[in-house]
């Protein structure tokens, strides 16, 4: 669905006249994907809530099992994404798994996740070799999803390469909202830093606020959690935006942006 609604924007963007049964497809699915959205957020709450399984429990689970299923691979897998998702990854047993499993399985996943756990361990041609093999992969949504996993194991301790991945991955998916809103998130959390006054600092949150528009405007399945940023991100904003008359303001720092005033 989403691939088609790319190939539908792309078309319109490059100023070719839709026809009418194109229209209808986009319409269809931008309301399909609202409700996907809807469904999502849901989902999400739900599984926030659940709090059965977690590090004090699951981890001597697989401590008792990981000499039995040391060489299983796709045990490994589930084990380490089970482990990572309920923060478990300062654990040794998790640590042992992903090495192992990272020894076994040769994919991009498993580098990645290596990546993500062991940063400081990685080398600069580990780590060249991880891109070039994301460039190689023929799915672009695939490679759109892996950079911007590689963007969010970042966000904190180096933003603007974050960000340079979040628009890797959106070369790939132009439809990727999720790679828009990290950089509203990006931009949003360094408000203090990138202003000299609380004008500027304050403008810092228009530009925030422009880019969860455009996760918005492209991805209409998460339009629910986009209008929640921009909400916020607006609130912080300078109450006098109106007397900017060219309707314009350049950000330094490392974002580096003219911001347009909405």
């Amino acid at each position: 669905m989403s691939i088609q609604l790319d190939e539908i924007n792309c078309k319109d963007s490059s100023g070719e006249i839709l026809s009418a049964k194109e229209k209808r497809i986009r319409k269809n699915n931008i309301t399909h994907l609202r409700g996907l959205g809807q469904a999502q957020t849901l989902l999400d709450q739900l599984i926030n809530e659940i709090k059965i399984f977690d590090c004090e429990k699951i981890i001597p689970l697989y401590k008792k099992a990981f000499e039995d299923r040391k060489n299983d691979v796709k045990w490994l897998r589930r084990g380490v994404i089970m482990l990572s998702s309920k923060n478990c990854k300062e654990s040794e047993i998790y640590q042992k798994m992903l090495k192992v499993w990272v020894s076994r399985e040769k994919s991009i996943d498993a580098k990645i996740i290596f990546w993500d756990s062991f940063e400081k361990q990685v080398d600069s041609n580990t780590m060249e070799e991880l891109i070039s093999l994301i460039e190689s992969e023929k799915d672009l949504y695939k490679k759109a999803e892996y950079f911007l996993r590689i963007a969010h194991s970042i966000k904190y301790s180096n933003k603007p390469t974050a960000r340079n991945y979040a628009y890797r991955a959106l070369k790939a998916k132009p439809s990727y909202g999720e790679a828009y809103l990290l950089i509203a998130k990006l931009y949003g959390s360094s408000a203090n830093s990138c202003g000299t006054d609380e004008f500027s600092k304050r403008m810092v949150y228009v530009a925030a606020a422009n880019m969860a528009r455009k996760a918005k405007e492209v991805d209409p399945s998460i339009a629910i959690i986009a209008d929640k940023y921009i909400k916020s991100y607006m609130a912080n904003a300078p109450s006098d935006l109106w007397r900017i008359s060219n309707k314009t303001f350049e950000i330094k720092c490392w974002i580096g942006e003219t911001v347009l005033i909405p």
